[in-house]
């Protein structure tokens, strides 16, 4: 994981996300491995399957804090898309 122009880029594609009060936690194997208060970051961008809680999905709507999840897809293009309530950029 890395911050990079206050956008959180979270590649291990077996993490969750996860709200913690007002701190976005990624959990992998049931185990915390990083944690960040929301008003660092303006937006979490996921590589590869993985989940999130709705909690976070929220959290991140009320503090215009955009996720962007990225999937490889067959043909070896990259698909992506944002989370509906990410319509206010």
């Amino acid at each position: 994981m890395r911050k990079l122009l206050n956008t959180l880029y979270v590649t291990t594609p077996e993490s969750y996300l996860a709200k913690d009060g007002e701190n976005v936690v990624i959990r992998l194997d049931d185990k915390e491995k990083f944690r960040m208060p929301i008003h660092n970051i303006e937006g979490i961008v996921c590589f590869g399957y993985m989940g999130a809680s709705p909690g976070l999905m929220h959290l991140c709507a009320e503090q215009y804090c955009s996720v962007r999840f990225v999937n490889k897809i067959p043909e070896k293009t990259w698909l992506s898309w944002n989370h509906p309530f990410n319509c206010w950029h």
